[in-house]
């Protein structure tokens, strides 16, 4: 809940956050976790923490926003579920830091270790836009399609 969520950043003490959720900002009224936990910290912990906000939702992987060279909102979907035409990497994302804390993406799209498969390869059906578009907003394929241009890159830095 953000009542969770909000104690949380108040509560807080360490320099490095790493926020999982399932939607990206766009699809819940823009309301990004990562800018509100920004917005929220007391003090000037918000110029000294490093705050990663990672969500699937969409099944692609997507670099939402860098901050410094360095992503700060990982899409990282592909878990399964629908829409086998295009849906692609079914994969997963790994990042760690050097001795100097700078982030280091070892695993992320399009780098083909971090991705499981390809939806097309598991025999899936092919994009129905039938079955899909009607239970979705979502998918840049689809008529009612209201998320952000560009789907499959990085979408802004600061």
């Amino acid at each position: 809940s953000k009542k969770l969520f909000f104690e949380r950043i108040e509560q807080g003490t360490t320099n490095n956050v790493a926020i999982l959720g399932h939607y990206p900002g766009w699809s819940q009224g823009n309301f990004d976790f990562r800018d509100e936990y920004l917005a929220r910290s007391p003090g000037n912990r918000a110029n000294t923490t490093k705050v990663m906000n990672f969500f699937g939702h969409a099944h692609t992987q997507v670099c939402f926003t860098f901050v410094d060279g360095e992503c700060v909102n990982f899409q990282t979907g592909g878990g399964g579920g629908c829409c086998g035409d295009g849906d692609i990497p079914g994969g997963f994302a790994a990042i760690t830091f050097d001795d100097e804390s700078v982030q280091k993406t070892e695993c992320f799209a399009p780098d083909s270790r971090c991705s499981i498969m390809n939806f097309a390869e598991r025999g899936l059906p092919r994009f129905d836009r039938d079955d899909v578009c009607h239970h979705t907003l979502d998918d840049p394929k689809c008529p009612g399609y209201h998320g952000p241009e560009g789907m499959g890159m990085s979408m802004k830095t600061d």
